[in-house]
């Protein structure tokens, strides 16, 4: 099989085999150009069980999530990135956290679990519903994966409890 064609038997037998780990927990992603932040909730939705952060780009996220990342999620929530008009610095150029938002999708694709994305704002909701402290600068970047699984969790499942 040429290596740029997808063998969709081998994705549908690992969709059949791995339904039942897929339906475990929660985890949000936070992706950077050279750090991602990452969080997992458990499968009841009200407890943060981890989060880091993940130091490179796209191939050490591709590590995390196809190799180091056991058992799969239920849910991958994921910060979404933009290009808007007034950021010209981005003309012709490849854009890293964009490939690593689609690397997270495909791995939420091939692995059978929702995919959700989320505006960078709703962050800082979600860490002021978890009660945790938002600074006003920036915010370590496991931190916001924090704050967009509790706003998530919260806003779109009713299962996080505000604290």
């Amino acid at each position: 099989m040429n290596s740029k064609e997808i063998d969709n038997d081998s994705i549908e037998y690992h969709l059949k085999n791995n339904q039942e780990a897929a339906k475990n927990y929660y985890l949000a992603i936070d992706p950077g150009e050279k750090k991602t932040g990452w969080a997992t909730f458990d499968k009841s939705g009200n407890t943060l069980t981890g989060n880091g952060i993940i130091s490179g780009g796209l191939a050490e996220v591709g590590t995390f999530l196809f190799v180091d990342l056991e058992p799969l999620p239920r849910v991958v929530i994921c910060e979404t990135y933009r290009v808007k008009d007034f950021q010209h610095k981005h003309h012709f150029e490849k854009i890293p956290t964009i490939r690593i938002i689609g690397l997270i999708e495909w791995y939420a694709i091939t692995h059978g679990c929702e995919f959700i994305e989320q505006e960078s704002t709703v962050y800082r909701t979600g860490m002021k519903w978890g009660g945790l402290h938002v600074p006003s600068g920036h915010v370590n970047d496991n931190r916001s994966a924090i704050g967009h699984g509790i706003f998530y969790l919260h806003k779109k499942k009713r299962l996080w409890k505000i604290r």
